[in-house]
């Protein structure tokens, strides 16, 4: 399991954990900006932003990399986010639908089947596996959203998992684009490079 606690991790504040109201308007992607500082600090380990279109290869089981993995999310990063996607307006101008927003329920060991019903933008397997592998731990799901952003042509779909041992907060978020297929490979692009340039890899002591 990744240690990443410093020894002076114990001595920094505690800051609660955003309220689902909050993760609702952080997630519609037009929060106020301390909402939003305090939605991006919440999420402490693995975050996967993935097309539809992903495959499972995309998500080795036992050693690599996902080029869908954030390696860092931060404040900048977000709200660059909002802006070259378009969400943000499209929420801003009354043309985004929240289709859900609800603490879920978890009532047995899998992390998404029989918790959650089928969905086309709900995690496959070997996506669960490769967060449980970064993360070193077991998840539960514990949130769920779904928005329809209109004008941005975008459905997505955003999970939270909590670690069954250390409590982190997890994010795996799954779009799909109605825009016109070149439109949909620039966005996916441009995401990417972005996420390259304003994530660093980060190091851990498994050295994943």
């Amino acid at each position: 399991m990744r240690q990443r606690r410093s020894v002076f991790a114990d001595l920094r504040p505690q800051v609660a954990e955003p309220t689902l109201a909050e993760f609702e308007r952080f997630h519609a992607m037009l929060p106020a900006p301390g909402v939003a500082r305090r939605c991006v600090a919440a999420f402490k380990d693995t975050i996967v932003f993935a097309p539809s279109s992903y495959t499972d290869e995309d998500f080795p089981a036992r050693v690599g990399e996902s080029p869908y993995e954030v390696k860092r999310l931060t404040t900048f990063g977000y709200w660059l986010l909002v802006l070259v996607s378009l969400t943000g307006l499209s929420t801003l101008l009354g043309f985004t639908d929240t289709l859900d927003a609800s603490e879920v329920e978890v009532i047995n060991a899998r992390e998404v089947d029989d918790v959650l019903p089928p969905h086309p933008l709900h995690p496959s397997e070997a996506v669960m596996q490769y967060v449980r592998r970064k993360s070193g731990e077991a998840v539960r799901p514990c949130r769920r959203f779904e928005y329809n952003f209109r004008l941005a042509g975008l459905s997505v779909v955003m999970l939270h998992f909590r670690g069954q041992t250390t409590g982190f907060l997890h994010l795996v978020e799954i779009y799909d684009s109605r825009l016109p297929r070149p439109i949909r490979r620039l966005f996916q692009n441009l995401t990417v490079w972005a996420s390259r340039r304003l994530y660093p890899r980060r190091r851990n002591a498994r050295g994943d």
